[in-house]
This record gives C-alpha cells, sequence and structure tokens, in this order.
C-alpha cells in the first residue's frame, strides 16, 4: 500500500507539470488528457456459506470505487494510473489501494506492429478477463467464474511491481499479441488466511519475484479470441514474532487456454487452467507440500437487444487433481471434502438502463464450498456442501 501510493504520487507530479505543453513530440495534452471512474454497488444473500460479509442474512459488503487518469506528455510515451476503494466482507474489509500505475513507452510502431515496455505497477495478462475485471462494465458478470479468477485471494493475482514487455502484430490471418511481466507479486493478509487456515499470525507475507506471459490471437476485429497465459508467482513469508511458524515461500503457477467468441447476439467463452501449488520451509505446523489444481468453464451470452443481456455458466473447481473431491484430506484432516472442490451452475441477466448506468442479477447453484474464503467462513468443518447464492449489483461508468 505504501510503496503503491508513493508511485501514484511520482505519477501525479509527473503528469501535472506537464499538461501545459502541446504539439509537436509533445502530443496536445488538453486533449491527451483523460480522467474516468465507476462505482458498484451490490448485495449478497446465501443459503449457507459466508460470502462477501454476513451474506447467510443478506450482506451489502461488495463495493467498488475506481478512479483512473491517463494521459500522453509524448506521442510515444503514455501515464495511467487507476486508485481502486474496495469492500468485500472479511475477505477485504475496506481497502484504498493503487489498482495499476504506469509509464507505457512505445520503442518501435510501424503499420502492423507495434513493440514497448510499460513500468509500474501493471496487471497481470491472465485468462480472457484479469487485466479488466475491476472494472463492472468489462466484466461479464457480477462474479468471475471463481476456478480460475479467485475473489479470496484476489490481489496476490492482480498485478506486478516491475515492467511488462509487449508486443502487437498484425498480419492477413489476424492479429497476434505478446506480453510478458518482470516483476515482484503483491501479496495481501487475503492470502495469509487462506494460506494457513485462517489465521491472523505477527507475520507478514512480502513480494518476490515473480513472472507471468501470455500469447494471444484475434481474427476478424475480435469476433474470435485465443488466449494462452501462464504464471509463476512467489510471496515469502517473514515470520518476524511468529513463534508457531518460520519463514516460507508460497509459489503458485497457473497454466490457462481460453477461447472466446464475441457474435453480433451471441457469446461464447471457455477456459482451462491447471496449477501447480507448493509451500516450503514453513515448519511443522504447514510441511512441505505440493500438489495441481484444476479449473474450467463454459459460459454463454445472448444480447436480446440493447437493453438486456442474459448469460449462463458452468463453472468447476477442484483444489488437487489427485483427490478431486477430498476423500483423501477428510480422511486424513477431518476437513470436509467438499472444502476441496466446487460446481457452479450460474443464470444472470445484465438490464442496461442507459449506456453508463447498469443493473445486473445472478442466481449460483453451488456443489461444494472449494472457493468460499477462510476469512469469512472460520469453522471450516461447518460448511455446507449445496448451497445457493444470489447477488444483484449497481453499476455506473463516467
Amino acid at each position: 500500500m505504501q510503496k503503491g501510493t508513493y508511485f501514484l504520487a511520482f505519477l501525479l507530479v509527473m503528469i501535472c507539470p506537464l499538461s501545459s505543453h502541446a504539439g509537436g513530440a509533445f502530443g496536445n495534452w488538453s486533449e491527451s488528457f483523460q480522467v474516468h471512474g465507476f462505482l458498484e454497488q451490490g448485495f449478497v444473500a446465501t443459503s449457507g456459506n459466508q460470502f462477501y460479509g454476513n451474506s447467510r442474512h443478506g450482506s451489502f459488503d461488495l463495493t467498488q470505487v475506481g478512479l483512473n487518469a491517463a494521459a500522453r506528455p509524448f506521442n510515444n510515451v503514455r501515464f495511467a494510473v487507476q486508485g481502486l476503494y474496495r469492500r468485500a466482507g472479511e475477505q477485504i474489509p475496506e481497502e484504498l489501494r493503487l489498482d495499476y500505475g504506469l509509464m507505457d513507452v512505445t520503442a518501435l510502431d510501424h503499420p502492423g506492429f507495434r513493440s514497448g515496455v510499460r513500468l509500474g505497477r501493471v496487471k497481470l495478462p491472465l485468462g480472457l478477463y484479469n487485466e479488466s475485471r475491476d472494472a463492472p462494465f468489462t466484466r461479464p458478470s457480477i462474479f468471475l467464474p471463481q476456478s480460475l479468477y479467485f475473489d479470496r485471494t484476489r490481489n496476490v493475482g492482480m498485478a506486478t511491481d516491475g515492467a511488462q514487455f509487449y508486443t502487437d502484430f498484425s498480419s492477413p490471418f489476424g492479429n497476434f499479441s505478446f506480453k510478458a511481466n518482470l516483476g515482484a507479486s503483491i501479496p495481501d493478509n487475503s492470502l495469509e488466511f487462506n494460506v494457513f487456515g485462517g489465521s491472523n499470525r505477527p507475520g507478514k507475507f512480502v513480494g518476490d519475484f515473480s513472472a507471468a506471459t501470455q500469447l494471444a490471437y484475434d481474427y476478424s476485429g475480435g469476433l474470435i479470441r485465443v488466449v494462452f497465459s501462464a504464471a509463476w508467482l512467489i510471496s515469502d513469508y517473514d515470520k518476524q514474532s511468529d513463534p508457531i511458524i518460520d519463514s516460507g515461500e508460497f509459489e503458485y503457477q497457473p497454466y490457462g487456454l481460453g477461447i472466446q467468441y464475441n457474435g453480433e447476439s451471441l457469446s461464447l467463452a471457455s477456459e482451462y487452467s491447471i496449477r501447480n501449488i507448493r509451500f516450503e520451509n514453513f515448519g511443522r505446523f504447514l510441511p512441505d507440500n505440493e500438489y495441481n489444481g484444476e479449473g474450467y468453464y463454459f459460459q454463454a451470452g445472448y444480447k436480446i437487444n440493447h437493453y438486456i443481456e442474459l448469460i449462463g455458466r458452468y463453472d468447476v473447481f477442484y483444489t488437487d487433481v489427485s483427490d478431486r473431491y477430498g476423500k483423501k484430506y477428510e480422511v486424513r484432516t477431518g476437513i470436509p471434502g467438499s472444502f476441496f472442490f466446487a460446481k457452479d451452475w450460474m443464470a444472470g441477466l445484465r438490464f442496461n438502463i442507459i449506456d453508463n448506468f447498469m443493473i445486473r442479477a445472478e442466481y449460483h447453484r453451488v456443489h461444494g464450498a472449494g472457493w468460499v474464503s477462510l476469512a469469512e467462513n472460520r469453522n471450516v468443518r461447518e460448511l455446507e456442501r449445496d448451497w445457493d447464492l444470489f447477488a444483484i449489483e449497481a453499476a455506473y461508468q463516467f
């Protein structure tokens, strides 16, 4: 948070004095400087298992406010920054953070080819939606598929502090793009809750060297999109005064393939991901362990008209592919097997009241509790295997 605040201040200091320049290599600041934002408020109710607050009794702890600015002081240099206020129940009780803040330098820019680097806090290019998941108008639903886009450990998979190298290439067969992030991960308390079984330890997770890459193909202006993503995210636990857990390392490596069709009325999307998770040197409380998880979903959307859109999705999550339904874990630990998997059937509706204001509603029938947060469900043995989730949100952008 502190580092992000310093970088945000640096960007604003860089942007404001230059805003008086115009023309030539500097571009026209009066035209290039833009400010946008969004507001999102949701309500969540569940029949069992808490999600985004005390949802069993109905929760309004789903709030996001984002404010972003962008400017181009030179023809090949762009600055962009976004601050985000977020409240997400006990997962994130209240947070004001730098979502992204970067300087984008285009090194090569020719017809059909562009290459450059982005420096600062840069979004991770994972899957179809990770880079745009914050803004409600760019998500397909209130909640993204939890088999790939975890809300319980959201921040550690959102961005890295460092650099992103990118290349875009256009051809008669379609457009290709490549991105590679190098930098440090950005863990928070939500990672601690889920790694240590809900404990709030005296130590702290800190970011370590991480990398991510994405290769994407777009055909006919995005009618068909194919994306392959991979990442290697490392977070170190600094035990400080922790008397039980040693300073250890948490490593997360997801690999995913996504396919998307965006027709005039019909849209289809599907992604598959396998992830390697490793714990090392935490001591006897958390012995060294390594396993592979799996997640996939199938999604369809249909626009009835400009105002109304329907969506449906089937989403599957397994913590460990060698024990998909947690039976071995249950025998060994006593933790219910339902904590290690989830199958989610979802149906939703989007209503665009005006271009800048929409209302969404969605219903989930969930079998398993594999993606709920231990920060909100402290007693894992009380988790319900079959439960319902209903959510509604209103969102405005400017």
